[in-house]
């Protein structure tokens, strides 16, 4: 099967998740920071419902700027979340609570999610989890050989899967609010599991087949190519962290382990 066969199939399974993840729902939250995840979940969500798109992130970060230029490229309404220190200081020891989780690195990186989360007014939240794990969006898999990056996306999928979630289905229950994951149906992992390791990671960089998906949906190259950081980086979440650890004297590590009481 050729590159362009390869993506129509991608393209077809990623289009029937959303909507099935939209059924009989009038309006849907997208966890939003305007790169190729999530402008593709929210490309496709609005050929069935009416999304909201929200973006979490300090003042100037690159989430909140990217995500106002792709809100208006999608013509979507966007709805931006400010975080501060105050605000992240309050949240934190719930955010640990809900983890159930010590480790600074998650709890940085759950950040922007609890804020979309108590923030959105829709029952129901996209999220783009599991798009780097399928389609090799993280950086370390480019250091490594097609059978190695094989077992390290596989790796990483299960540790989505068996640990991030129920962490995700706690804190949407403290909420109310039920996530969807258009990346994770049994249909698009299995489409993904068949796909070449360079048509993932190669000579045109990281998700390659992921990108021709997103432009055969009319994604410009200014989305569909855009360098993103982690949502930790990219919405400042980690910056306010190292801030607020530091205020106390401490490291972000010996902050986070001071609210575990579990």
């Amino acid at each position: 099967m050729g590159r362009k066969e390869i993506a129509d199939r991608l393209a077809s399974s990623l289009d029937e998740s959303v909507r099935s993840c939209t059924a009989s729902i009038d309006d849907v939250a997208i966890a939003f920071s305007g790169g190729l995840d999530s402008s593709l979940i929210a490309c496709l969500a609005s050929r069935y419902t009416k999304p909201v798109l929200y973006v979490v992130g300090e003042e100037n970060s690159s989430d909140l700027i990217g995500a106002r230029t792709s809100a208006s490229i999608l013509e979507l309404p966007l709805k931006e979340i400010i975080l501060s220190e105050s605000g992240v200081e309050e949240a934190l020891p719930i955010i640990v609570d809900v983890l159930k989780s010590i480790n600074s690195l998650l709890v940085s990186y759950k950040i922007p999610q609890f804020f979309v989360t108590m923030s959105a007014e829709e029952d129901v939240v996209l999220i783009g989890n599991g798009a780097d794990e399928l389609f090799g969006g993280y950086s370390k898999y480019e250091r490594m050989h097609s059978e190695m990056m094989m077992e390290a996306m596989q790796s990483d999928l299960e540790k989505l899967l068996k640990i991030e979630m129920p962490m995700d289905n706690r804190m949407g229950h403290r909420f109310g609010k039920t996530f969807e994951y258009p990346f994770l149906s049994a249909d698009v992992i299995e489409v993904a599991m068949e796909i070449p390791t360079d048509l993932k990671v190669g000579e045109e960089g990281r998700k390659t087949i992921l990108r021709d998906v997103a432009k055969k949906f009319g994604l410009p190259a200014e989305i569909s190519d855009r360098k993103k950081k982690a949502a930790q980086y990219g919405t400042g979440a980690t910056k306010i962290l190292r801030r607020i650890a530091k205020s106390e004297g401490l490291s972000v590590s010996r902050y986070i382990e001071n609210l575990g009481d579990f």
